[in-house]
């Protein structure tokens, strides 16, 4: 039961058929069991007026959900006793409940869930207005990506899923388990201000309305993908279909790293100079032998359909029905295993300036092979009644996600074909708990809350292969079994060798929180102040082994070029590693080790009144204070110095890496969120709000690691906090209780935004860098709908169209990297040797579209359902960099289509779903012709021709083209 900006606690409820009176608990909600038939019910609340509520069907075997809205009393008023229907109520209930939310807040609930034919939040998110997902599980808000958004699971920002970025893996979490789904626009000084497009919080069931028992399985594939080949490297070992390794992809134990001398070669030769830096290992040979050579060999498949099963099971037990006591369960197990073959064509290996689409002979043309195991669990349980609520909340996720990328391309430095290949078996593991309260003291409405969690997040490349092979001669391009063998002699071109690398990221969060809250009479009206306290501490450690494939220099003893023909998995072998002529061994950098040490501590606290100031006007607003300190040490770097000193006592070190990263801070964010009721369903909302978007370890993160995707390494540095100023308007119009119509504007300005920037565009390996650019803004137009079809015929009742669209502008200062002219070689350390300028030039914030376009039509019957979904996206940067370099991504439309129908019962349902029907490629581009470089610093490209799109008639180039395929996935789920 709601009232005008709360629950009700407490509240009188009547079943006037029988008399039977019960209370509702401290978060409003209440349970009576009666027998089957029709009933009224009978509502009293202080200051409110009683409602009396007819009609209401009960069934047998059947829960039958109720929402009240209840009315505040005045003098005149006070025995008058509000008269409704159940079917009219329940539509009051859920207009409090959309309408009443203090921000700018769009969401959906479990029973909204329940009419989709959706089976995990990622998939449901879609149906949010404002909001669009990537794979159906990385989510995307006012067209804002990764950075800009938040995710959080019952109120507990969750770990990254991917190594490399800021982002969760929403389809980790069934529908089943989930009570409700928030996405906050706009920010209140009670919640987490760390976002700029949108807040995602899940909310997970603890208690079930009713007990049931779920089970579902599916099966699917791909047009491109099922029942053709799929290669893997290494093999498929049973356990990595339940995301196990099997032992075969961990490093050997008691590895030694060592160092080179200058001009060593034989890597057994151990020295110690006068300064007692060491090189050389005399265990060299004998510990590469270690390693499993079967770890390069290429296996031929057929990929197996895909395949997903979930069960949950939700237990209710009524302790004492007239005080409301009760206490339940709900859990569940989802199991997915998929594997998908993305064809692509790229040109990336070339300069930004060569058009390697041209020529057939220059194209890099390979498969992407994806073979992912997800397995989660969910198992909440509580206690509740009149006056308190305990909650106890654990989540389990593991996965394996393991990229195979295989591609016969010319490499522009060495004018030769290669086939290349890159492994990346990545293995994660989520762990979430959490225990909240919620209690109501005294007869005054005052009320007390708390929490308590722990997340443990693990993260591990186990065994990331890059090997080459060049093509053998006289094969006519179809063998490629010659190994890209390094020598030391190599190191002097910056030649790029073959490696094995193994990773592995720990992280321990504790949560915590108190916060109280207090309604007032202000202005004869109700009011609420509320005030608490939140903190967090975190711990994320890193460490990396790399060990690299080399060879005998062709100057040593006996002198020649080395002629291997072998592949890695025969040349490796035990018997035939050594130095020698056309043999092998691992080179463990000295640099293995620690990578990353870091923590960080954060403490909130927060002011806020939520005051009704005229019959329509309700202002929400306050201030939250946060302390933020994170400290990221840079073990690698540090281990680095060391060694240099040691090996060079007396020269200055002059390396650009900070040995420690982290920013320490207190920021005082205020917020008002004013909303007037024009009517009963219509509302105008006006919203400003400071936010905060801090970096998190992988940003300031030095130690580059790779992206398969972006065939690229990715680094931190020292990144800053943005800081972000908000402004919003809405009008809202909710003509029933599942559609929407409203139209919104925002404007958000961004202090120090952070992108993903590639600063050497012409350089062999590509790099990526996060780092802070001068300010941005953001803003545009949002217009979001949800209505029947029944308005234009009672026979079109049943369809429903919906979408959202978006027109958003976005401009960028960014910052070039130019000469200091006041370095002094000689003191290093009193200037630095380059500085950051502001450029003239002017682009969209990284990721931002001009436009985006969801819309889709719905039917939904008794026994069948449909529905058509369409988005599309404008052309957005991919990887920013100088203007003729910066990459693009093209638009591209997804259609998708879904088919349900519900048979043995209505306990059955059977789902068809089908995406991206029309299999459109993925492009990416370049104006690499548009552009020319100048002598000025301080301005130092000029715009000669063209737009940001895509003009091939101008000269821009396709850089990268991948194509998906159509996939499809047929599910049963039975209900008991």
């Amino acid at each position: 039961m709601t009232k005008r900006d709360s629950l009700c606690t407490g509240a009188g409820i009547k079943i006037i058929e029988n008399g039977k009176v019960i209370q509702s608990s401290v978060d409003g909600t209440y349970s009576i069991s009666i027998d089957p038939g029709t009933y009224t019910l009978e509502v009293s609340y202080v200051s409110y007026l009683a409602k009396r509520i007819g009609g209401i069907l009960v069934e047998e075997g059947k829960t039958t959900p109720l929402s009240i809205a209840m009315q505040p009393a005045n003098e005149m008023l006070k025995q008058v006793v509000v008269q409704g229907s159940y079917k009219k109520e329940s539509i009051a209930g859920l207009y409090a409940q959309q309408k009443n939310a203090a921000s700018l807040t769009d969401g959906i609930s479990a029973e909204q869930i329940a009419k989709t034919p959706d089976n995990n939040v990622g998939a449901v998110l879609k149906r949010i207005s404002g909001v669009t997902t990537l794979d159906n599980k990385y989510v995307v808000v006012r067209g804002l990506t990764e950075r800009y958004n938040q995710a959080m699971i019952d109120g507990i920002v969750v770990p990254n899923t991917d190594m490399n970025r800021r982002n969760f893996s929403f389809d980790l979490i069934p529908n089943e388990l989930v009570a409700s789904v928030v996405v906050n626009k706009t920010a209140t000084p009670d919640v987490s201000s760390e976002f700029v497009g949108g807040q995602v919080i899940v909310n997970t069931l603890s208690i079930p309305d009713q007990n049931f028992l779920t089970l579902s399985v599916g099966s699917g594939g791909n047009t491109q993908t099922t029942g053709k080949d799929f290669l893997t490297a290494g093999g498929r070992a049973n356990k990595d279909y339940f995301a196990f390794d099997d032992g075969r992809r961990e490093k050997p134990v008691g590895l030694v790293s060592w160092s080179f001398a200058n001009r060593q070669d034989d890597p057994r030769i151990e020295h110690t100079d006068e300064t007692g830096y060491k090189t050389g290992y005399s265990g060299a040979i004998e510990q590469s032998k270690k390693f499993d050579n079967k770890s390069f060999a290429i296996y031929k498949n057929q990929a197996i359909p895909n395949q997903n099963y979930r069960f949950t099971l939700g237990r209710v037990y009524e302790i004492n029905e007239q005080k409301g006591l009760k206490i339940g369960f709900t859990g569940g197990l989802t199991y997915r295993n998929t594997q998908q073959s993305n064809e692509f064509e790229s040109a990336r290996s070339f300069g930004a300036l060569i058009d390697g689409f041209k020529s057939p002979d220059t194209l890099g043309r390979g498969t992407g092979y994806i073979f992912n195991t997800t397995i989660g669990a969910v198992l909440n349980g509580g206690i509740q009644g009149e006056k308190f609520k305990l909650n106890l909340r654990n989540l389990y996720t593991k996965t394996l996600n393991e990229d195979f990328y295989q591609t016969i391309l010319l490499e522009d430095s060495q004018q030769s074909l290669f086939q290349t290949n890159l492994v990346d078996p990545v293995f994660s593991s989520i762990n979430q708990h959490k225990i909240e309260g919620e209690h109501l003291i005294g007869s005054n409405g005052f009320k007390l809350s708390w929490s308590g969690a722990y997340t443990h997040l693990n993260q591990a490349h186990k065994d990331l292969r890059s090997f080459k092979y060049l093509q053998m001669k006289n094969t006519l391009g179809k063998f490629y079994q010659q190994p890209n063998v390094m020598a030391v002699d190599d190191l002097k071109d910056n030649y790029s060798g073959d490696y094995r690398l193994w990773s592995a990221v720990n992280q321990d969060d504790l949560n915590w929180s108190l916060n109280l809250s207090q309604p007032f009479n202000f202005l004869n009206e109700k009011s609420l102040l509320k005030t608490g306290y939140t903190g967090w501490y975190k711990e994320r450690n890193q460490d990396v082994t790399i060990a690299k494939i080399y060879g005998k220099s062709r100057n040593a003893e006996p002198v020649g070029a080395p002629d291997y023909i072998d592949k890695y998995e025969d040349l490796l072998t035990p018997e035939r590693v050594g130095y020698g002529l056309n043999q092998a061994y691992y080179w463990l950098d000295i640099g293995n080790g620690d990578i990353s040490k870091a923590n960080s501590k954060y403490h909130a606290g927060y002011l806020m009144l939520d005051q009704l100031l005229t019959k329509k006007l309700r202002l929400v607003y306050g201030v939250r204070a946060e302390n933020f300190n994170l400290q990221n040490k840079q073990e690698a770097e540090i281990r680095k110095r060391e060694q240099e000193e040691q090996k060079f006592p007396d020269k200055i070190y002059q390396g650009m890496v900070p040995e420690q990263t982290g920013e320490k801070n207190w920021y005082f964010l205020p917020s008002v969120n004013a909303i007037y009721s024009l009517t009963s369903k219509m509302n105008f909302r006006g919203a400003y709000s400071q936010t905060i978007i801090r970096p998190d370890f992988r940003e300031t993160q030095v130690y580059g690691f790779p992206d398969p995707l972006l065939q690229a390494f990715i680094i931190g540095g020292n990144i800053k906090s943005t800081r972000v100023q908000n402004i919003d308007l809405r009008y809202e119009f909710y003509p029933n209780p599942d559609e929407i119509i409203s139209i919104s504007a925002f404007h958000k300005k961004l202090d120090k935004p952070v992108e993903l920037v590639n600063e050497t565009p012409h350089a062999t390996q590509t790099t990526l860098t996060y780092k802070n650019q001068h300010s941005a803004i953001n803003y545009g137009f949002e217009m979001e709908w949800r209505k029947s079809l029944g308005i234009i015929a009672e026979e079109l009742k049943n369809f429903s169209l919906y979408g959202n669209a978006a027109v958003i502008w976005s401009e960028i200062k960014t910052f070039q990297k130019i000469e200091n002219p006041d370095f002094n070689p000689d003191k290093p350390k009193d200037a630095p040797r380059y500085i950051d300028v502001i450029q003239s030039l002017k682009r969209p914030l990284i990721g931002q579209s001009p436009y985006i376009i969801n819309a889709g039509l719905a039917y939904q019957s008794k026994y069948f359902g449909t529905n058509v979904s369409f988005n599309r996206s404008g052309f957005r940067s991919y990887i920013v960099s100088t203007p003729s370099a910066t990459e693009f991504q093209r638009p591209r439309s997804l259609l998708d289509l879904q088919l349900s129908g519900r048979i043995l019962k209505q306990k059955a349902e059977i789902k068809l779903n089908i995406s991206n029907i029309l299999n459109a490629a993925d492009e990416y581009y370049t104006n690499a012709n548009s552009w020319s470089e100048t002598s000025d610093s301080l301005e130092p490209f000029k715009k000669l021709k063209g737009t940001d799109r895509y003009e091939p008639e101008l000269g821009d180039l396709l850089r990268y083209r991948v194509k998906y395929g159509r996939s499809y996935n047929l599910s049963f789920t039975y209900n008991f």
